[in-house]
């Protein structure tokens, strides 16, 4: 099995809540079991963006940060996940 396809199963079938997005906090993907948490379809992320998850999250700071990571580096990040019924 190739890595990719298994990044890609291991991604898709986690139970910890993952996400890839941009330098900009636009989701590129979630795994169901963040759309899950969050109320979501996974379809509907497209269009949204890490701050309308993350009320906490300053946008300054993270833009900043985000574009200071490097090609090929991984980050792990922890934080307050907005609900989309409102709730943290």
């Amino acid at each position: 099995m190739k890595y990719e396809s298994l990044f890609r199963l291991l991604f898709e079938r986690s139970i910890d809540c993952l996400c890839l997005h941009d330098r900009d906090g636009n989701f590129i993907e979630v795994n169901g079991a963040m759309a899950a948490l969050c109320g979501y379809d996974q379809e509907e992320f497209t269009g949204m963006t890490v701050f309308d998850l993350q009320a906490d999250l300053r946008r300054s700071e993270a833009l900043k940060f985000w574009r200071e990571i490097k090609d090929g580096d991984e980050q792990q990040t922890r934080g307050a996940i907005r609900h989309r019924n409102g709730s943290h």
